[in-house]
């Protein structure tokens, strides 16, 4: 499983080298896993040369995020990482494309980046439509086609119960 440190570094060289984008604002928990991991996408920005300029937080289980929606609409950002659990991510993406639909310009919407906790059946059923085009940091391919990946899926399944 990637750390901190990896998903930050992917999440930036993604972002910034492969989609070429720039105006990118940070949105994540308010709580040390919300800190640290926003803490390595930043100094992976930094690095590219991105540095990122908006940091902005919600509290653990809030369902309203007006106040950070409009700050990142007065950015113009192109792109948001999210650094949360799954169900808040999901609601702040819920509330990111409930924005956007209700939005009268012809502005492109804003993409939505994420740490891996966004993989996760929790967030895509309660993110719902609005999963559409987020991108993650996942390491786990369970379509691999792997002798030792399918071994290690069947052991994993006979110990724990369910699929990994």
């Amino acid at each position: 499983m990637a750390d901190d440190r990896q998903q930050g570094y992917a999440l930036a060289h993604h972002i910034y080298a492969a989609c070429g984008l720039e105006r990118v604002v940070a949105l994540r928990v308010n709580d040390r896993f919300g800190r640290t991991g926003i803490a390595e996408f930043r100094d992976a920005a930094r690095r590219l040369g991105h540095p990122l300029g908006v940091e902005l937080r919600w509290e653990r289980g809030a369902r309203d995020f007006t106040a950070q929606l409009d700050r990142i609409a007065e950015t113009g950002a192109q792109a948001v990482v999210l650094w949360g659990f799954a169900s808040d991510t999901a609601a702040v993406v819920r509330a990111i494309r409930k924005r956007e639909r209700r939005a009268t310009d012809s502005a492109a919407p804003i993409r939505i980046f994420g740490c891996d906790r966004l993989v996760s059946p929790t967030f895509l059923a309660e993110a719902g439509d609005a999963a559409e085009g987020v991108v993650a940091v996942a390491t786990y391919d369970p379509n691999r086609e792997d002798s030792r990946l399918k071994e290690f899926v069947q052991a994993f399944a006979a110990r724990f119960g369910h699929l990994p």
